[in-house]
């Protein structure tokens, strides 16, 4: 129907840990990925991409966003 959609993926806790590896599926740069500095904890993911950003606060841009109109949809 013509819409479009742009995603955009925020990490916090223990899930960052999955970007510690290189991993296929995030290479693609139409798919904006950002991890929690604070849930990273000093570690840093082995491979930087473009389409990835360290945030301060994982919690704080879920926040920032929600406030610009972005739904969010939390995964467990």
């Amino acid at each position: 129907m013509g819409d479009t959609c742009e995603i955009e993926i925020v990490c916090a806790g223990n899930v960052v840990t999955h970007f510690l590896e290189e991993d296929e599926f995030f290479k693609d740069e139409s798919l904006q990925v950002r991890l929690c500095k604070n849930a990273l904890n000093g570690l840093k993911p082995k491979y930087e991409q473009k389409n990835i950003q360290i945030v301060s606060a994982g919690i704080g841009e879920i926040i920032k966003r929600k406030a610009e109109g972005w739904i969010e949809y939390t995964i467990d």
